[in-house]
């Protein structure tokens, strides 16, 4: 409530007592537990860069420092594994307080960003803006005893990330609608889950119909 954050703080009263476990032996063996072991490769589950649709370039020249900004200030969340969170990159970024430097890292990011959408980046250069924060969360805050609580791992992704894909979806949003809309039940849709299920069942009633 300090801090202005109101819907959070009024989330955080309506939702159980549940928070963050302590790093222990057991709590860190209990995430590994959860990871499941690397399967090996299948030739059937790689992407044939030739059967790869052509991507314009000149579509994202749109992404300038002026959309990076704007997806700064829609963008809200915890910090990832750098610790800022929303609040202290929307202030790197749109504040005026720093003169131009703002505005040279929004145009710096919008370089990134438009790089990354359309050439090919080496994926170890780029590990940490893909890399998430791991939060055990109590599963079981009713339970008194360690070994016998639950474990529920959350990840938090890197802010920055979701500011550069809030920035390109700006321009992609009916494109993404008209390709993934009847299957992706949260495109453009404000409903709850149970009024976006209709279009889901109606869909499969067709599918059913037509075979």
């Amino acid at each position: 409530m300090l801090h202005g954050k109101i819907s959070s703080a009024l989330q955080w009263l309506s939702t159980n007592k549940s928070k963050p476990l302590d790093i222990t032996s057991h709590v860190i063996n209990t995430l590994k537990s959860k990871h499941p072991d690397a399967a090996p490769l299948a030739a059937e589950h790689v992407i044939n860069n030739r059967l790869l649709p052509i991507v314009e370039p000149v579509i994202f020249e749109h992404i300038d420092s002026e959309a990076i900004c704007r997806a700064a200030k829609n963008t809200k969340g915890g910090a990832g594994p750098s610790g800022l969170d929303a609040d202290m990159w929307r202030r790197i970024l749109c504040s005026k307080s720093f003169n131009k430097a703002s505005h040279t890292a929004c145009e710096s990011l919008s370089l990134m960003c438009r790089r990354l959408c359309t050439e090919f980046v080496d994926p170890t250069s780029i590990s940490s803006l893909m890399s998430c924060r791991l939060i055990p969360l109590d599963k079981n805050p009713e339970i008194e005893q360690l070994s016998q609580k639950g474990v529920r791992p959350i990840g938090i992704g890197e802010v920055l990330r979701r500011i550069m894909g809030k920035a390109v979806t700006t321009f992609l949003k009916t494109d993404i609608i008209n390709s993934v809309g009847p299957l992706q039940l949260s495109v453009a849709r404000t409903e709850d889950v149970r009024q976006l299920c209709m279009p889901w069942r109606r869909f499969s009633r067709m599918k059913t119909a037509m075979e």
